[in-house]
């Protein structure tokens, strides 16, 4: 790892060790969340899992993948192109594994990266060495498995492949990890094998590997150079052979690039796909794993869990509709009418008539016929499976319900493709995570009984044995009836059984090839009735006892690719498939099985025998399942009716199970279309799970409580965030679009009157359909405004286009108008302030679940993300001041009253009302334009302002009349904000009564427009008194910092004029360091004679006070503290030493001494040091030009301790405490003085001290430049006059010493006279040094005599001393 700084961290880590370890701490619930997300951002995940210990077998990851969904658009049927969707588990893909086998020197990883990516910018689905960290020893990774997903976009020229394709990877050498590496062969539909410097053993393990897989591909990336052993060297000659590889089967990639590597491998796997491959499951893989001793995560308990969920589901083949009426028959007709019914009489009592009698009838009639309602099989199942006491059973229960209900009815929602080859492709399963993530141990596969088996119906009996009576016929010599069970994991889908056959009996493959295609023709054009859900069951099933099945050929392998061709979607596509489309109302989901328990408490309290199976336990469990973190229903939207006892049994259950100061709550509301992916957007910033309504119809309010951390619940004030999601609003319902829209009124009414903060989630396919859905939201805000609340507004578009952004604004717009209080007038402008400006529009775009995995990813979706969740945890804070937090029975009374209203539509703005949402919003757009008109008068009138301002500055009026102008400017802009919002005012009245529309709902929104009027006019007038005075405090700072100027300019002509002089008199050349003293001294001098302009008293006081307080705290003297009071009383008399001061043996061993006379004359001349030195720390402090610091008290008391303990005496601390209360209460008064001088205009100070170094340079420059003419005529003398003057006298000066030399000196006549010279000196000296420098350093020593003749002899007479 590589920190901050560039350098290796001490606690370097391998990337891929970081994902190993998280994977094996997390249990099975979050290895499949997070698998989710990793293949969300197109990052491979772990497939096998290595143990921790040696001695124990790697574990296969199956669960997990089982939430990886996606969609691919297909290329074959070009007449009719749709998509598919499947899970990453259960899907029929062809599978492509890559191994190493010794020391490759090239990244296998990457070179995978680059088939997924190809011309687009690389992925890194694999992490590789090339990364950060990727270069470290991995640890904990060795013998991983990671799988990657590529899936095909739906563009012919952008697609690699046509098809799906699973691609995994095997981490280390193969040779280290045989059992992954013979999984991978069993499994695979080709085997890459990259080859590195291989011995005699891997050669031999390569021969097995030809033996187990269908298909296996060589690279050859050897060095034999480097390995005399190696035998890879002439895999191409020899090694090929040897094995019985089919030609073509080796690559060289020796001499290649990662990148040419990658061009070549994928040209061969293109040739490859899709008819050569053989699809295969992961399903399939994991019987493998277990027949090879590996573990598998789904244990005994997964399968129960899975058995249970098979008799809950027990008829759901016959059909949705035909399962709700049997299984859950009080979600129906009943149920919708008693809500009518209910309706109409809470009409009838707010308009004061009576009930009608026939009502009364009807709702007597229904409920005599629940009475007899008796719980279904299904749901007493349900019931008892939610009841168990195992956590992790029910977990998995909720997870398998999830998880088969989607794909049975995606089996059976078109029967007529029942043929489907891509057996796999099922629903999506993007909500097959469990509510709990904590953490579980579960008993290995292997534990199970060896012939463990799930309880299936009849019908699923039958069809297992006609599959095993047709697999038996087709069998031939080279494939066993059992291993060819479990490659087509018991399909009973008749294309497949033909292709067993083709499989079977290699001599007619041309034909049967040929057959098949005409038969899945004929399987399209007239689809066949099979049942298809078995296949996906037996994949549970774990038979130990299985023999390996035998590898298929490549050539036998073509034709079962043909499950890959037929692609018969299960919706049609429009433009790909991020279009919006509608629910299918007829499809199930866990929800409605929850639904159908609320509603069997609900009639227990109307007819008590009705349910008789756990129902008293129901409430409990229900509060169980939302601590967990299973969704609520609030709302049923398909009936739009709420089940009030169920839900107040429920919370009165909650709020009996959390502490009574654990009850505070606030509530987070999402608010979108059906198709805004409003339970992907929450589940991204919260990790909560609600029911996805994009498939089927999940029409409803739900809510999860979410518990907060202890820092958040500080910050909010509250111990829960009830997390509220809408879905299904807007949804197209072919029954009675009348009903559909008021129920939408309903829904979106209840979900924003119980809200604290409000998400309104503008979905990126919402253009066409704004309209109806603007009207939904804004008619809600409408109501909720009515009823005198309004939720703090926040809004999320999904992605960047001008129709999203346009859209989002106009509903800022019209929240930030509804957001207006319209109470009391004198309401804190801070709170108005507040409302106003929370409004704020994130832009978040993926990658969402049940999406394709090949779509690209938002590089800033992380950030975006947390930007939201930001934005909205600061909204619920801003809450948290304004309003106190409610609890559980307080939400309840307050999901009544809302229901009340909204039954008896006791609202001005009906629920069918269409034109008031569109006409309010014109209004809003309206009022924002005459907004503007307005802003721009108030700013030419502030300009004019201004000038006035300047003008009165100019004419250096006194300060009185500058004042009195301000007033007057300020007086006369509140009567132009009045006069231009009266304007508004005017025009709101005319819109609202010429607009038909209004005209109901007049009185209710004429006080919101108004009081926002009101807030508008506050608003502008604050804004301009602000700007005003600014102006005014600009003029004013700008005078005064004139007039320093000019006050320093003046002390530095003085200053200025006196250096000079006094350079030129003593002619010494001052330094910089010598003038910034000097302009210190000008600095000081200004500031003290500087009148500053008077300001408010700041007392120091309070300061002193606090500072001598945690002085004395931390000095152990508390007991002291009620002297510091005598600080801010009056001091009059100079400081005293008393008796208290001394200990008691103190005054006892000097009571003869004239009452302790000397002890007292001691104390008192310390305490007399102290204050002349304070004197002196005073008047340093005072003369610089700096205000007062809480530092100069610490200062002082620490001066004080010190100088006591310097003297020792027999003192108590009573003489310190004193000491210091003296010395502060001085302070107090002479370091106000100081402060006063400086508080008087402090931004003034700021500036000008910020600009001091300007000052400074300008004082230095000055100086130079008028001490010029000394230093240039200084400069010129030494640099000019004097070397040529000397050059003057010495050149001529040299020559005449030579000729008068040599004119008296004989010796200098010739060189052998100056010689014959040297050595008559040296007889004469007789002086060894002499001769021996003579002889040694002969140069030196003959121009050291003609110096000693030069300047002894002629210098010293020519020019005297």
């Amino acid at each position: 790892m590589i920190n901050g700084f560039g350098e290796e961290s001490q606690y370097a880590i391998n990337p891929l060790d970081l994902v190993t370890a998280v994977f094996m701490s997390a249990n099975t619930f979050l290895q499949q969340e997070m698998a989710v997300r990793m293949m969300q951002c197109q990052f491979a995940v772990p497939l096998v899992l290595p143990s921790i210990d040696p001695e124990e077998a790697s574990r296969f990851l199956l669960w997990p993948l089982r939430g990886v969904v996606s969609k691919w658009p297909s290329h074959f049927l070009d007449k009719n192109r749709n998509f598919q969707e499947g899970d990453l588990a259960s899907t029929y893909m062809p599978m492509v594994s890559c191994v190493k086998l010794g020391h490759c020197g090239i990244s296998k990883s990457q070179v995978l990266n680059h088939i997924i990516s190809r011309l687009k910018s690389c992925n890194e689905t694999f992490l590789h060495r090339g990364m950060d960290g990727g270069q470290l020893p991995r640890r904990l990774s060795n013998g991983l498995v990671e799988t990657g997903w590529y899936v095909p976009t739906g563009d012919t020229a952008r697609d690699n492949f046509s098809v799906p394709v699973v691609i995994s990877n095997l981490r280390g050498d193969a040779s280290t990890h045989e059992k992954c590496l013979t999984l991978l062969c069993q499994a695979s539909s080709v085997v890459i094998v990259f080859c590195g410097n291989l011995r005699e053993k891997e050669k031999q393990l390569l021969a097995s590997c030809k033996d187990m897989t269908s298909k296996l591909i060589l690279i050859d990336v050897s060095d034999t150079d480097k390995n005399e052993n190696s035998v890879v060297g002439f895999v191409s000659t020899n090694l090929e052979e040897d094995i019985g590889l089919p030609k073509g089967s080796v690559l060289q990639g020796k001499a290649l690039s990662e990148e040419e590597l990658a061009n070549r491998l994928f040209d061969t796997l293109k040739d490859l796909l899709p008819n050569q491959l053989k699809p295969i499951t992961l399903e399939t893989a994991a019987k493998l794993a277990v027949e090879l001793g590996l573990n598998v995560d789904e244990g005994t308990v997964c399968k129960k869990a899975m058995a249970i969920v098979e008799e809950v589901l027990k008829g759901l083949d016959e059909g949705s509709t035909q399962f709700r009426e049997k299984q859950l028959p009080l979600q129906g007709s009943l149920w919708c009418k008693l809500a009518e019914i209910e309706k109409e009489e809470s009409k009838q009592r707010k308009d004061g008539k009576e009930v009608n009698p026939q009502l009364q009838k009807e709702a007597k009639d229904i409920l005599v016929e629940l009475s007899s309602y008796k719980m279904t099989p299904a749901m007493k199942i349900f019931t008892d499976a939610l009841f168990t006491t195992d956590k992790l059973e029910r977990t998995y229960f909720l997870s398998w319900m999830k998880l088969r209900l989607q794909q049975k009815q995606t089996e059976g929602s078109m029967p007529e493709h029942s043929g489907e080859l891509e057996n796999g492709a099922n629903d999506d399963l993007e909500n097959s995570d469990s509510f709990c993530t904590d953490s579980f141990d579960e008993e290995e596969t292997e534990d199970l009984p060896e012939h463990a088996e799930l309880q299936v119906s009849d019908l699923q009996s039958d069809i297992v044995q006609e599959l095993e009576h047709t697999l038996h016929k087709s069998t031939g010599e080279g494939l066993e009836p059992q291993s060819e069970q479990k490659n087509l994991e018991l399909t009973d889908d008749p294309v497949i059984e033909q292709q067993l056959y083709t499989m079977s009996n290699e001599k007619e493959i041309q034909e049967e090839i040929t057959e098949t295609k005409v038969s899945l023709e004929e399987q399209i054009s007239n689809p066949v009735l099979e049942t298809g859900d078995n296949g996906t069951l037996s994949c549970q099933v774990t038979q130990q006892n299985e023999p390996e099945p035998t590898p298929a050929t490549s050539e036998s392998t073509s034709s079962a690719q043909q499950q890959m061709c037929p692609d018969v979607s299960f919706e049609p596509q429009v433009a790909w498939c991020s279009q919006p489309f509608e629910p299918d109302p007829s499809l199930l989901g866990l929800e409605h099985f929850l639904r159908e328990m609320g509603l069997i408490f609900e009639l227990t309290h109307v007819s008590p025998g009705s349910g008789s199976h756990n129902v008293l336990r129901l409430p409990s469990l229900a509060a169980d399942l939302l601590l967990y973190g299973i969704p609520l229903e609030l709302m049923d939207g398909d009936a739009s009716n709420i089940p009030m006892r169920w839900l107040g049994c429920v919370f009165a259950e909650l709020k009996r199970r959390l502490p009574p100061e654990q009850c505070r709550i606030r509530v987070l509301t999402n608010l979108g279309v059906h198709h805004a992916r409003n339970a992907d957007v929450l589940s991204a910033l919260f990790g909560v799970k609600f029911p996805e309504g994009r498939k089927r119809s999940t029409r409803g309010v739900y809510m999860v409580a979410l518990c907060l951390p202890d820092t958040v619940r500080k910050d909010m004030e509250c111990d829960f965030l009830l997390l509220i999601d809408v879905e299904g609003l807007c949804s197209i319902s072919q029954d009675n679009k009348r009903n559909t829209q008021i129920h939408d009124n309903e829904m979106a009414t209840v979900a924003i009157g119980l809200s604290d903060v409000l998400m309104q989630n503008i979905s990126s396919n919402a253009s066409s359909e704004f309209e109806k859905d603007f009207t939904v939201i804004v008619n809600a805000l409408l109501r909720i405004k009515e009823c005198g609340s309004m939720p703090n507004c926040q809004i999320l578009v999904q992605d960047e286009e001008i129709n999203s952004i346009l859209q989002a604004s106009q509903l800022k717009r019209v929240s930030e108008i509804l957001q207006t209080e319209t109470g009391d007038r004198g309401t804190n402008n801070a709170d108005k302030q507040y409302t106003k400006t929370t409004s704020c529009i994130t832009c978040i775009r993926g990658p969402w679940t049940n999406t394709s995995i090949s779509e690209p990813v938002d590089t800033q979706y992380s950030k975006t993300v947390l930007k939201l969740k930001k934005n909205l945890l600061g909204a619920l804070e801003k809450c948290a001041a304004k309003t106190a937090p409610t609890g559980l029975p307080e939400f309840m009374v307050c999901l009544c009253a809302i229901w009340n209203a909204v039954k008896a539509e006791s609202f001005s703005v009906g629920l069918q009302n269409t034109d008031i949402a569109l006409a309010f919003s014109l209004l809003c757009t309206e009022l924002s334009q005459w907004e503007e008109i307005s802003q721009k008068h108030m700013e030419s009138w502030l300009l004019q302002a201004t000038e006035k301002i300047i003008a009165t500055k100019e004419k250096a009026l006194d300060a009185a009349t500058q004042n009195d102008l301000l007033s007057e400017l300020k007086d006369e802009a509140r009567e132009v904000v009045k006069t231009e919002v009266d304007k508004i005012r005017s025009n709101i009245e005319a819109y609202l009564m010429k607009d038909d529309p209004f005209k109901e709902s007049t009185e209710t929104l004429k006080p919101i427009l108004m009081s926002n009027m009101g807030d508008l006019q506050e608003q502008i007038t604050e804004e301009i008194m602000q700007r005003l005075d600014t102006v005014n405090e600009s003029h004013c700072s700008s005078t005064q910092l004139e007039k320093f100027e000019t006050l320093l300019k003046k002390e530095q002509e003085s200053k200025l004029h006196a250096l000079v002089e006094n350079s030129k008199s003593s002619k010494v050349l001052l330094q910089d360091a010598e003038l910034e003293e000097e302009f210190e001294g000008v600095w000081s001098k200004t500031l003290l004679n500087f009148d500053f302009r008077p300001s408010e008293t700041d007392d120091i006081t309070a300061r002193v006070t606090d500072i001598l307080r945690q002085n004395l705290i931390s000095r152990g003297l508390q007991k002291h503290m009620k002297k510091i009071d005598e600080i801010s009383q009056n001091q009059t008399s100079s400081f005293q030493v008393y008796d208290e001061h001394f200990g008691y043996r103190s005054r006892l061993k000097h009571m003869f001494e004239d009452n302790n006379r000397l002890q007292r004359i001691e104390a008192h001349q310390v305490a007399c040091s102290v204050i002349e030195e304070y004197n002196q720390f005073v008047a340093d402090k005072s003369s610089s030009p700096a205000d007062f610091s809480d530092s100069y008290i610490t200062e002082l008391l620490g001066n004080v301790e010190k100088a006591l303990k310097e003297k020792s005496m027999e003192i108590r601390s009573a003489f310190e405490v004193d000491l210091k209360v003296y010395l502060c209460s001085s302070a107090c008064k002479d370091f106000q003085k100081l402060h006063d001088r400086y508080a008087k205009d402090r931004e003034l100070l700021i500036c000008i001290t910020a600009a001091k170094s300007m000052y400074l340079a300008e004082f230095i420059y000055q100086f130079r430049k008028r001490d010029q003419c000394q230093r240039v005529a200084q400069a010129f003398t030494s640099m000019v006059i004097k070397p040529t003057l000397l050059d003057y006298i010495y050149r001529p000066l040299g020559m005449r010493i030579v000729e008068e030399i040599q004119a008296t000196e004989q010796q200098y006549q010739s060189p052998n006279a100056f010689h014959q010279s040297l050595l008559e000196e040296l007889i004469k000296e007789d002086c060894f040094e002499t001769f021996l420098e003579y002889l040694l350093s002969f140069d030196s020593f003959r121009l050291r005599k003609i110096q000693e003749t030069v300047v002894g002899s002629h210098l010293s007479i020519n020019l005297p001393g």
